[in-house]
């Protein structure tokens, strides 16, 4: 469990607790609470899920690798699932890690795309970031 996770779940345990404290009504914090907790477990299960998903799905290639394509127009990826390439006017955002960048597209940032950034040069991921900013500045 991450650090925000367990940081939130005792702000809101501290909350409840101080209400409680306070001459609150009990019946009230252990609803909310047990709310709370309900809440917590369906994230937690969510993101089990999605990440036993993905594992499959990556178990299910037999070449695992993507292939990725820039062109002044588009950015494609190409696997043995299929392929897909869309237009740098639907990159919303580029999340930058040092080993990976999320590459968010679609108005809202609803889907996105994990780029491995190992076996980039320099050059590449400066053009990725300048597509990436001429559309974001565009679009605002």
């Amino acid at each position: 469990m991450s650090r925000d996770a367990i940081i939130g779940i005792l702000v809101a345990f501290f909350a409840l607790g101080a209400y409680l404290g306070a001459d609150g009504d009990w019946r009230l914090c252990a609803v909310l609470g047990s709310v709370s907790i309900g809440f917590v477990i369906l994230i937690i299960s969510m993101g089990f899920l999605y990440v036993r998903s993905s594992a499959a799905k990556f178990r299910a290639m037999r070449d695992p690798k993507v292939r990725w394509r820039f062109t002044e127009e588009t950015l494609g990826t190409r696997s043995d699932l299929g392929s897909s390439e869309i237009s740098w006017r639907m990159i919303s955002d580029v999340w930058c890690f040092p080993e990976v960048w999320l590459i968010f597209f679609g108005k809202q940032g609803y889907g996105y795309s994990t780029l491995p950034t190992v076996g980039l040069n320099g050059e590449l991921k400066d053009f990725i970031l300048a597509k990436a900013l001429a559309n974001k500045t565009q679009s605002q």
